[in-house]
Formats: structure tokens, C-alpha cells, sequence
């Protein structure tokens, strides 16, 4: 009963979470727009340290008509013999264009939840951590609304148990939404 009541807790945490997350995103979304275009992200990427394979998913939800700025819901998701680590946080990014061909430049730094799951499942998390992140990147057009970027992110755990510093990089498909 004891380990049973274990689990449960923890994946009472792990939806607590994602609740959070998904609750930043509605109020954040939910606002007048105007000309502000709603950036999203896909692609796949490594963990530099331990050579785990992954993704990246993030939106990008700019603040201001007058400062290019935004805030960034992410995901990541890296695994190897059967461990899984997962970064799940929020970053404010500031995005500069870079000339007047086109493409942007961004940096930005946050936080969030590292969570580290075993062998035994799924849904078996076996670690739920805080962590800072910062990260950095380009982004290319394709077309009118959909381009590329590549981009490499540091993370690190409060209670470090993946390591000291963990670097990924990632690239993928950019889509805008909305906007002028």
C-alpha cells in the first residue's frame, strides 16, 4: 500500500504540472492579439552529454506590438536505454530580426520541471526536479509562414541528479499563426 501510495503522488504532481502549463497558455492566448503572430515549434534534437536522442516542441506567444518579445511554453523529450529525461518549462525570449532579407536571432532564459523516468513505464516517473534554462537560436523563412531553426539550450536540475550542465540542440519546422 505504501509504494502504491507513492506513485499516486507523484503522478498527482506530474498533472498538477501539466495543468499549470496548460493554464499559462489559455490566459496567456486568450488576450486581444492585434498584429502579433503566434509562433509554433517542431523538431527533433540531442542531449549533448549522454548521447540521448529527442524532440522539441514549443509555441511562442508574443508580449508586445512594440518589443519583440514572448513567452515560450516548451517541451523536450530525450531517451536511451530506456531513461527518459524531459524538460518541461517556460522561457521569455527576445527576438531580433536579422536583416532585412529576413530571419531572426533569439535568446531567452526560464524554468521549469525536469522529470526523469525508469524502466518501469510510461507513466512511472521516477524524478521531478526544478531547473533553470537558457537558450539561443536562428530562425529562417521557408515561405510566407513557415521556415526553419536551430537552436541549443542549457538546462540545469536544482537537485542535479542528470549532471552538472546539460546542453541539447535542436532543429525543425517553424509555422506562424495569426498576425497581419
Amino acid at each position: 500500500m505504501v509504494a502504491t501510495a507513492g506513485i499516486k503522488e507523484k503522478g498527482m504532481k506530474y498533472s498538477i504540472w501539466w495543468m499549470v502549463v496548460l493554464g499559462v497558455c489559455w490566459s496567456i492566448t486568450s488576450g486581444p492579439v492585434s498584429a502579433r503572430e503566434l509562433g509554433i515549434k517542431l523538431g527533433g534534437g540531442t542531449m549533448l552529454s549522454a548521447s540521448r536522442f529527442g524532440g522539441h516542441a514549443s509555441i511562442e506567444i508574443p508580449l508586445s506590438d512594440e518589443y519583440p518579445t514572448n513567452i515560450a511554453p516548451f517541451i523536450e523529450f530525450y531517451s536511451k536505454s530506456g531513461k527518459k529525461i524531459i524538460p518541461l518549462g517556460l522561457a521569455l525570449l527576445y527576438k531580433a530580426r536579422m536583416s532585412d532579407a529576413g530571419g531572426t536571432v533569439y535568446f531567452g532564459a526560464g524554468g521549469g520541471v525536469l522529470m526523469i523516468r525508469g524502466q518501469p513505464g510510461p507513466l512511472f516517473v521516477t524524478g521531478t526536479e526544478g531547473m533553470i534554462t537558457a537558450a539561443g537560436g536562428v530562425g529562417m523563412g521557408i515561405g510566407e509562414r513557415m521556415g526553419g531553426f536551430a537552436q541549443i539550450r542549457w538546462f540545469r536540475s536544482f537537485e542535479d541528479q542528470t549532471g552538472d550542465n546539460e546542453f541539447s540542440i535542436q532543429a525543425g519546422l517553424q509555422i506562424s499563426l495569426g498576425g497581419e
